[in-house]
């Protein structure tokens, strides 16, 4: 049978010590499977190893193979914000965007978290950068 119109979809959610993973798969704007896979983590989740080998089990138990992947992350941890910077290259726009994230949180920069995207090249030398910053722990 032909897969045209069908797409899956994977969201991640931690919160507390409770991993929840949820694959949705949709044909056509129809949802036609929605599993659910909860985890608990019982020491921290801080504990990034033991966290990754529940995740790899839990996608793995799912069937994932590099579809989308959604992360949800609890609305208060993570800041959010777009900035115009003077840069258009990766790795100028990420040592701006360092700079720039103890604005948001008080924390210094090597306890933050920081993940971006460009958005867009409004003008030459210019870009338009999504930022995601979390203090780490």
């Amino acid at each position: 049978m032909h897969a045209m119109g069908k797409k899956t979809i994977y969201t991640l959610q931690l919160s507390g010590q409770m991993l929840r993973v949820l694959k949705i798969t949709y044909r056509f704007g129809h949802v036609i499977e929605n599993v659910e896979v909860q985890e608990s983590l019982l020491r921290s989740p801080t504990d990034r190893k033991k966290t990754a080998r529940i995740l790899r089990r839990s996608l793995s138990s799912l069937g994932y193979a590099k579809e989308q992947l959604f992360v949800l992350l609890p609305r208060l941890s993570v800041v959010c914000r777009t900035l115009l910077l003077p840069e258009t290259k990766d790795s100028g726009i990420e040592q701006m965007v360092v700079l720039q994230a103890p604005r948001f949180l008080p924390y210094p920069f090597q306890e933050l978290s920081v993940g971006f995207q460009v958005i867009d090249t409004p003008q030459p030398g210019y870009s338009f950068v999504h930022c995601s910053i979390m203090p780490k722990k």
